[in-house]
């Protein structure tokens, strides 16, 4: 049924539930699974007052430009990736087709779901969702999982 996932992680609780559900669907249909972690923001400012990242938890320790803000978030952005090869492996569950891991840096994380599922034929994307967003946000801004549901090609999983 399903040959080629994709699942996008940010590294919180519900992300990992999304990979651990896509693994174990890429396990049963010997799928394709791609894992992807996108970094950029859609309302990205081009700095943010000492503090902590509110995305990736991690401290903020000086004033950020552009450029530093983008490295900062590449090497951020690693983590969630090795914690997401760590938690796959950890699974210790067989697969049967291909593994690969996306490091997104330029695109916003719905912008590149709906692109990368055009581009690879992919049959479903599994997201994972809290579902505890503010009526102003759904209202002006929106979230990733609801714009990849409406947007993307193929079927969209939400896992809670």
């Amino acid at each position: 049924m399903y040959k080629n996932i994709v699942v996008g992680i940010d590294g919180t609780e519900h992300g990992e539930k999304a990979l651990a559900h896509a693994v174990r669907m890429a396990h049963e249909f010997k799928a394709d699974l791609h894992v992807y972690h996108a970094t950029k923001q859609p309302f990205q400012f081009p700095s943010y007052p000492l503090g902590i990242d509110p995305l990736h938890q991690q401290p903020i320790i000086a004033a950020i430009t552009q450029g530093a803000l983008t490295d900062y978030r590449r090497e951020a952005g690693a983590r969630v990736i090795d914690k997401a090869k760590q938690q796959v492996k950890a699974m210790d569950v067989d697969l049967a087709g291909k593994v690969e891991y996306h490091l997104e840096t330029f695109q916003g994380p719905a912008e590149y779901a709906e692109k990368y599922a055009k581009e690879h034929d992919v049959d479903v994307i599994v997201l994972g969702c809290s579902g505890h967003h503010s009526l102003a946000r759904r209202a002006f801004v929106g979230t990733v999982a609801g714009h990849i549901m409406n947007n993307a090609s193929c079927n969209v999983l939400m896992v809670r």
